[in-house]
């Protein structure tokens, strides 16, 4: 059987002392792959140990990639137009949710596709739990945003810089906190995992990165980005009418 399989058997001595047959095997179809063969005395078994020997590559590691719309070249007021403009009527017509969602994807993807292309990109760092897992810090970098918009609108305004240099400094203090409270309760919830936490997220930028896609999605998302088109198409329209009739 062995050689009908085209197989090669490497014990060559008894493993079993006390009846002196070879009864444990090890058979191969590639025999170079073990560099070495060797039956060891076991004293908690009547059969001895059969070690086998092989020397293996090391897989290497491959990057993470993951999928992010790129907004290098977006130029907001472009994609807002182009979104204003489009013609949404099948959208509108459509009375089967399926059939208005699949108009919507239609009028939808295309502008966004030319405005903000997918790329694939290899992360250089780890995700920070500490922040996308919390709603609170999040709100405070969103504010915090909003206050730096405000303040390079108004260089002058002296106020816009006192609010954006308040936020920064909350959003800091925050993030400290948010870190620590982390570490924290990952030390009290298991000890074992709090040096693979702080090599994951501290140490090495390149474990543990998130193969999952960072595109936006979610009902948050999706919430945001209703409240933003609904307040800049006015907005658009109105610059337009003035443009129209200056």
């Amino acid at each position: 059987m062995i050689s009908a399989m085209d197989m090669k058997q490497l014990v060559s001595c008894p493993t079993r002392p006390v009846s002196g047959s070879l009864i444990d095997h090890v058979l191969v179809r590639q025999s170079d792959d073990i560099t070495a063969t060797r039956v060891e005395p076991c004293s908690w078994s009547d059969h001895d140990l059969v070690i086998a020997e092989t020397t293996l590559q090391r897989e290497r590691r491959r990057p993470a990639e993951v999928t992010i719309r790129s907004t290098r070249d977006l130029v907001p007021d472009s994609l807002c137009l182009e979104l204003l403009v489009s013609d949404w009527s099948a959208v509108y017509s459509a009375t089967d949710p399926a059939d208005k969602w699949k108009a919507w994807l239609a009028v939808w993807s295309p502008v966004i596709d030319r405005h903000m292309p997918e790329k694939k990109i290899r992360p250089r760092h780890s995700p920070a739990p500490w922040i996308t897992e919390n709603d609170e810090l999040q709100t405070m970098m969103r504010e915090r945003d909003l206050a730096d918009a405000e303040r390079r609108a108004q260089p002058a305004d002296e106020q816009a810089a006192q609010r954006y240099r308040l936020c920064r400094n909350r959003v800091k203090s925050a993030q400290i906190s948010a870190k620590s409270d982390f570490f924290l309760t990952s030390y009290r919830r298991s000890r074992r995992t709090t040096w693979k936490d702080i090599r994951r997220f501290l140490i090495s930028p390149r474990a543990g990165a998130s193969s999952a896609s960072s595109s936006p999605s979610g009902p948050r998302w999706a919430d945001r980005l209703n409240e933003y088109f609904a307040s800049v198409g006015p907005s658009v329209a109105a610059a337009l009418d003035w443009r129209r009739s200056a």
